[in-house]
């Protein structure tokens, strides 16, 4: 039955047989190691990628924190000029409107309303022109009477709370 088979062949087909056995384990473990090692390439690339998106997005919200910074300071200025040019509007807030001949109004710029105001100088009457509130906007009439001789300034005085607490503030104006 064997006749074909010479045993010194044996040997040989036996050599043969587990070199191939053992050359299909070592192509597959080889396609499994490269695999591996593209499957790990991926990974390694994914990973550098989402470092670099993570480190782009911690960029960005610096940037944003910065500007929000720069933005708050800006809006922090922009609110005490603001406040500035309102103090400066609420110490000198009147201005005298001529109408006619010898009548004459006084008029507050600002919205807030003044108390105890008085108005004297030389062609005011101090005892015509006192007001207990000049609201705000609103004119009064003063009762002045201008000579050649009359000088050329008037001086407002009032208080900027209804309990007239502190000094009053005075405004002088040239007619």
């Amino acid at each position: 039955m064997f006749d074909w088979l010479d045993w010194g062949d044996v040997p040989a087909w036996l050599a043969a047989v587990i070199s191939v056995i053992f050359g299909v384990l070592s192509w597959r473990s080889s396609r499994k190691s490269k695999a591996e090692r593209e499957q790990a390439e991926r990974a390694t690339l994914a990973a550098e990628q989402h470092a670099a998106a993570a480190e782009r997005a911690t960029q960005a919200a610096e940037r944003h924190a910065s500007a929000a910074e720069r933005s708050a300071a800006a809006d922090e200025k922009q609110l005490e000029l603001a406040q500035k040019d309102a103090d400066a509007a609420e110490r000198y807030p009147w201005y005298v409107e001529r109408r006619g001949s010898g009548d004459f109004l006084l008029h507050s710029r600002t919205d807030t309303p003044k108390y105890s105001v008085d108005v004297t100088g030389d062609p005011a009457d101090a005892e015509e022109n006192h007001f207990d509130v000049v609201h705000g906007r609103g004119p009064v009439a003063l009762d002045m009477f201008i000579t050649a001789q009359s000088e050329d300034t008037i001086v407002v005085s009032w208080h900027p709370t209804p309990d007239h607490a502190g000094e009053a503030w005075t405004q002088p104006i040239d007619l």
